[in-house]
């Protein structure tokens, strides 16, 4: 069978003070372009709950076209898939028993790229810090809405920068044009920037 267009896998933990590591999320996506070329696509999320305690929860929740490409606009902004993104973590304000460890993979275009940061509770900067976070925030968003709340809490906590006050959410420079093989029309269904909650 043909490779889906996207694959992108997003694998959130926590990592305590004796460098033992404990998955809190981990989401998945794949997704073809063209409804004919696969089935549907599903955004599928395992989580565990604020006790972190087993079993964890599973989600799935049915992904549109125009939901795809306007992730991939994101990813784009980021720089998948021809490189990773510009961020780094921002240094912690005294010792941490607790890190948070976020792995991001995009497979797109035939080229894989990753994201791959242990975060001390203070979030991250960088050129692309706006276009992570975008894509995040976006990822929130597609989560099943049983299970959004929990979802959007566990990534807007990565996101968080406290040196930022108002840089969150969409990112305002270096879009790609949309003029692309995943542009679409738009469609009215679909939220649009200025409807993105901000975490």
């Amino acid at each position: 069978m043909e490779q889906p267009d996207l694959i992108l896998r997003l694998l959130v933990s926590e990592i305590n003070g004796t460098g033992a590591e404990r998955l809190v999320l981990f989401a998945s996506l794949q997704a073809w372009t063209a409804p004919p070329r696969g089935p549907r696509p599903e955004f599928v999320v395992l989580c565990r709950d604020e006790s972190g305690l087993p079993p964890p929860w599973m989600s799935r929740s049915a992904v549109t076209r125009q939901d795809v490409t306007w992730l991939v606009t994101l990813l784009e902004a980021a720089g998948f898939p021809w490189r990773a993104p510009r961020a780094a973590p921002n240094p912690g304000r005294g010792p941490s028993r607790v890190r948070q460890r976020i792995e991001l993979e995009v497979r797109m275009e035939g080229r894989v790229r990753s994201l791959n940061l242990v975060l001390q509770h203070a979030g991250f900067s960088g050129p692309d810090a706006w276009s992570v976070r975008a894509v995040l925030d976006r990822l929130g968003e597609l989560a099943d809405a049983a299970g959004r709340p929990t979802v959007r809490a566990v990534l807007g906590a990565l996101a968080f920068d406290p040196s930022a006050t108002a840089e969150r959410g969409w990112p305002r420079a270096d879009l790609p044009d949309l003029a692309s093989p995943w542009a679409i029309d738009p469609l009215s269904e679909s939220p649009g920037p200025d409807q993105w909650p901000v975490c």
